[in-house]
């Protein structure tokens, strides 16, 4: 019978360890410890409790923290197995209960580090969607594509058209070619040019400034051509020069014209409106070269018309040479036959001369 067991034995053969004693030798202490370890019923080592490490189980292991282990430690994710790590980033994304890694509003990618389609800026805050008229730098800007103005703005075409206008870099707005005008700067300033630099004048308008009128006419009261600088050039007959208004067309015999005036110059001895009629009223014909009926003398300023009966006229010097009977001379208004024997005719005034001693009997 043994009495006695060696230190840290126990029972009937001493084959079994005492409380809190482990291994073959029974050299192994551990005393469990509720809530942090118990103890291996063969080899007596610690066995940790839950998410408990350390040589006397009063660590966490790895990514675990707290009184009991129970919570993770901060950026660890989810509660109970905190393998997911996710660093939180504010301006980037927020961290879910599982770790996983929530992009903020307008932002993508596997750490959130791009914006979404449309969205640029250090935020993603600002939105920019390519157009026809615009694409978006990696800012966010507006690049106006070519011809599209103002810049970041990008919303007025303007293709500049030679000749017509240009682009104002700044606005898009048409810069119309000197001369030009008009929506589209396809007008000319200058109402009286034309072409497509403003470079001739519209018909009838002449000079460098297309200022000077003139339009070709052949009416009756007007007729001129007009010349390379606008002036009228007077046609045949139409004076006066750069007026042309008057027609004059020289009749011989008639009228000359004068060449400033246009009016008519009627020759020696014609006036009238056509310088068709003698200045002397008692004369006649082409050139007022003869008298008319009844008128004689150099100046057919003789009158004397034989109808009267009592005489004839001389048809040089237009006198009258009184019929028998009749006087006085130039006259020949008195009747007067003499009666032998009782009376004679005064030949001046044509009285009667009674012969002396008679008595002159009327009759």
């Amino acid at each position: 019978r043994i009495l006695s067991c060696d230190s840290h034995f126990t029972g009937l053969g001493c084959n079994s360890c005492v409380a809190n004693y482990y291994g073959t030798e029974c050299g192994k202490y551990c005393k469990p410890v509720s809530g942090h370890y118990t103890c291996h019923p063969t080899t007596g080592s610690k066995v940790c409790a839950g998410k408990r490490a350390g040589i006397d189980c009063d660590d966490c292991v790895d990514h675990f923290e707290g009184n009991n282990c129970e919570r993770c430690v901060q950026n660890y994710y989810p509660t109970g197995s905190c393998n997911n790590l996710c660093l939180s980033n504010p301006e980037r994304y927020i961290c879910t209960n599982e770790g996983d890694k929530q992009c903020l509003q307008y932002r993508t990618g596997s750490d959130c580090e791009d914006c979404v389609a449309n969205h640029y800026g250090e935020d993603c805050s600002k939105t920019c969607h390519e157009t026809s008229s615009y694409t978006c730098d990696e800012s966010g800007e507006k690049d106006c594509k070519e011809h599209f103005y103002p810049p970041q703005i990008c919303d007025t075409p303007c293709v500049p058209v030679t000749g017509n206008y240009t682009c104002n870099k700044t606005t898009g707005d048409k810069i119309c070619a000197e001369g030009k005008e008009g929506e589209d700067c396809d007008e000319c300033q200058n109402r009286n040019k034309e072409g497509v630099n403003c470079e001739k004048c519209i018909d009838n308008y002449f000079g460098n400034t297309c200022s000077k009128f003139c339009q070709e006419t052949t009416n009756t009261s007007t007729s001129y051509t007009c010349d390379g600088s606008g002036n009228k050039d007077c046609n045949e007959h139409y004076y006066p020069p750069q007026i042309c208004n008057t027609h004059c067309k020289l009749v011989t015999g008639n009228y000359t014209c004068n060449q400033v005036t246009g009016e008519r110059i009627c020759v020696e001895g014609k006036k009238g409106e056509d310088c068709d009629e003698c200045q002397n009223i008692n004369k006649e014909g082409r050139n007022c070269d003869k008298c008319i009926e009844n008128h004689f003398g150099e100046n057919c300023s003789v009158h004397c018309n034989e109808a009267q009966g009592n005489y004839t006229c001389d048809q040089n010097t237009g006198e009258k040479k009184c019929g028998a009977d009749y006087y006085p001379a130039q006259e020949c208004n008195i009747y007067c036959q003499e009666v032998q024997g009782n009376y004679t005719c005064d030949s001046d005034n044509g009285e009667r001369i009674c012969v002396e001693g008679n008595k002159c009997k009327e009759g």
